[in-house]
């Protein structure tokens, strides 16, 4: 949640009472955000009014709890509704058990029905922990079953909070606020698309690889996407709804959202935020563990060894920088590539003005025409590997390093 947005966590339990546990600190203009639209045919009365001015009045003066008894029926979960409309913040409603947080979710929802009402619960229909019995030397295997349409509704609340709106009510159990993924890590896999703009559909392809969607272009369900030459049909994780991104080259051409069956346009969108399939994601910089520390006193012992080695010899700069750099820092290949041609242009011109003031200088015309040629078939070779999937590209290097190197071996052989 972002910082000046205050907040109210509810606790409801078996005795028929919430207790209010107000959190961060209000904001200074109520107006900055959106509005909680309460939709009901009733009005409060008889003690109501009274409850949600003195429920009201507690919340904004920052009281630690607030306790609000009442029999079954008597209206507490309507009475919350209109605290909720009059503070007009984010909140949290957590139950002891998931009967009533559904039963919780179902009210709220029908009384906020143009809000954003978010129901996250545990996803287990069913779970049986691993377990040993010492005495008939039985091992029961772990076995559980995840609740698919449970599991949308949480990513469901999570994209609603990150999503920047105010009028969000989550209904929860208590114990699911443990065990949680790092909202960090699950917000810098969200990707941003905007009609219009310059987007590589190969690399936006392998972003949704990277928010853990799986491409299936047969059976499209929840979490998966599909490619139809210049269109991908996201079938979104949190929503019922497919997302469809149509490029024009490498630019967005348009932004739509489609009904899964019969295909037809709901909504048209000039910027869309795709949220991550799964609660738990991660960072490639966390999965390698290596702090930037490390990773800069590498790259200097590196740049240092290439360098000389370069500079000796005169050639195989850019493929030990290749290797270096995929292997010893963890670089994607295509960038790798880029990142040694890039470094080696440096070290190549310094090395070629060395080699020129001890043997002389070259014959200028074959140094022109393995320039031009050069670049041209530079740029060629760069099309088409950005277009190419990452295991095609490192099979096509392997492939052409081995040749490489059956060629430099023959040569040394016959001279």
């Amino acid at each position: 949640m972002e910082q000046g947005v205050m907040g109210v966590t509810m606790f409801f339990d078996t005795l028929s009472c919430f207790i209010f546990i107000p959190f961060l600190s209000l904001p200074d203009n109520p107006d900055e955000m959106n509005k909680f639209e309460l939709t009901s045919a009733y009005h409060p009365t008889g003690d109501q009014p009274e409850a949600i001015a003195q429920l009201t009045e507690g919340v904004r003066e920052g009281v630690h709890a607030q306790t609000l008894l009442g029999v079954t029926g008597s209206g507490k979960t309507f009475t919350i509704a209109n605290v909720i409309a009059n503070i007009n913040k984010p909140t949290l409603i957590l139950s002891h058990n998931k009967t009533l947080a559904a039963q919780l979710y179902s009210e709220f929802k029908g009384f906020f029905p143009n809000n954003a009402v978010e129901y996250y619960v545990s996803y287990y229909d069913y779970y049986q922990p691993e377990a040993y019995l010492p005495s008939s030397d039985t091992y029961i295997e772990k076995d559980l079953a995840i609740n698919d349409e449970i599991d949308k509704l949480r990513l469901a609340a999570t994209s609603a909070l990150l999503s920047g709106r105010k009028d969000v009510v989550v209904v929860s159990s208590v114990s699911c606020i443990y065990g949680m993924g790092n909202p960090a890590d699950f917000y810098n896999n969200v990707i941003e698309v905007q009609q219009g703009k310059n987007y590589s559909r190969n690399v936006f392809l392998r972003r949704l690889v990277d928010s853990l969607y799986v491409r299936n272009d047969i059976d499209l369900n929840r979490g998966n996407f599909r490619v139809k030459g210049d269109t991908v049909d996201i079938y979104l994780a949190y929503a019922d709804n497919l997302l469809r991104i149509v490029f024009w080259g490498d630019e967005i051409d348009s932004i739509e959202e489609v009904d899964p069956v019969s295909g037809v346009m709901i909504a048209r969108f000039d910027a869309y935020k795709i949220y991550p399939a799964n609660l738990f994601m991660t960072t490639k910089e966390a999965m390698q563990g290596v702090s930037a520390k490390k990773r800069a006193i590498q790259s200097v012992v590196c740049g240092i060894m290439i360098g000389l080695i370069c500079g000796f010899v005169g050639a195989g700069g850019g493929m030990m920088m290749l290797l270096i750099l995929t292997s010893v820092l963890g670089y994607e290949l295509k960038t790798a590539v880029g990142t040694s041609v890039f470094i080696m242009a440096f070290t190549a011109f310094t090395g070629a003005v060395s080699h020129f003031m001890i043997v002389g200088a070259p014959d200028w015309t074959v140094f022109i025409l393995c320039v031009v040629f050069t670049l041209i078939w530079a740029r060629i070779a760069a099309r088409f590997a950005n277009k190419a999937t990452p295991e095609t590209l490192n099979r096509a290097t392997g492939v052409i390093l081995v040749i490489l190197g059956i060629v430099v071996l023959g040569f040394s052989m016959l001279s």
